[in-house]
């Protein structure tokens, strides 16, 4: 079975590592064919274009959207709230909130989906990296509401249920600001943990920043999902590298104010 990826130019100027590195070095590795189309191009139609082609060709084309976010798609998050659900009865703990970069949407709706038929109470906070607030939640409650049905979860899925903050979308997709260097920089050198400058970077800078503001009390318990990601990374090395050279500040002091956040 051949993979044949579907990608759009959204950075406009883009230098060798993010176009030969990261996930582009992983599919090329696996024997993946690119196919690149301009930035914002009709990236739905253009998958169709490419399948139809191969159909032409003799081969049978199965289409997987942007992110695997349909409502089949979703259903790997819907377990994963569930499996959540679970571990923290059997530890005897309250989950109060789950935060993650939202983006194709596949995530939070699964999220939400899952946590919404257990009725767990739990509420999800997506960190959007790409569209705005309202977009966003319109997009994943619609999302939410076909994968609960595939799941025959009778419940509705509440609108208010779905939540999304878009403050740290920053320059755009794909481009990393200030502070989501310093979040990856921090969570690396303090947990071991690596974030991506995509999504999981953004959205830890988002939760630091709403930790700094108060938007959670002493006593929630809030859960940061970790969605993947870490071979962006190298895609941004000029970034990090560009930052220690112009920086005085040694490495090992650098974000020190924010341990007693964290």
């Amino acid at each position: 079975m051949r993979f044949t990826g579907v990608l759009e130019h959204r950075i406009a100027d883009p230098g060798l590592d993010y176009l030969e590195s990261g996930n582009a070095f992983l599919s090329r590795l696996l024997g993946s064919h690119l196919v690149y189309r301009p930035a914002g191009d009709d990236m739905g139609r253009a998958m169709q274009e490419v399948a139809a082609s191969l159909l032409s060709s003799g081969e049978h084309p199965y289409i997987i959207p942007g992110g695997g976010s349909t409502p089949l798609g979703s259903l790997g998050y819907a377990q994963c709230a569930e499996e959540l659900v679970q571990q923290a009865a059997t530890a005897q703990l309250r989950l109060d909130y789950i935060i993650h970069p939202t983006g194709s949407g596949g995530t939070q709706a699964g999220l939400i989906a899952g946590l919404e038929c257990v009725q767990s109470g739990t509420k999800v906070l997506g960190i959007s990296v790409k569209a705005p607030r309202e977009q966003q939640e319109s997009h994943v409650h619609a999302l939410a509401q076909a994968t609960a049905k595939l799941m025959e979860c009778v419940r509705d899925i509440d609108r208010k249920a779905v939540e999304v903050n878009s403050d740290y979308v920053g320059p755009g997709y794909g481009r990393a600001d200030a502070a989501t260097v310093e979040a990856i920089e921090l969570v690396a050198r303090l947990e071991g943990v690596i974030l991506d400058p995509v999504y999981t970077g953004k959205a830890m800078a988002g939760l630091m920043d709403l930790i700094r503001l108060k938007r959670f009390s002493g006593k929630d318990t809030v859960v940061f999902l970790h969605t993947g990601g870490a071979p962006a990374l190298f895609s941004y090395r000029e970034l990090f590298m560009r930052q220690d050279s112009t920086s005085d500040t040694p490495r090992e002091t650098r974000n020190q104010p924010l341990k007693n956040v964290v």
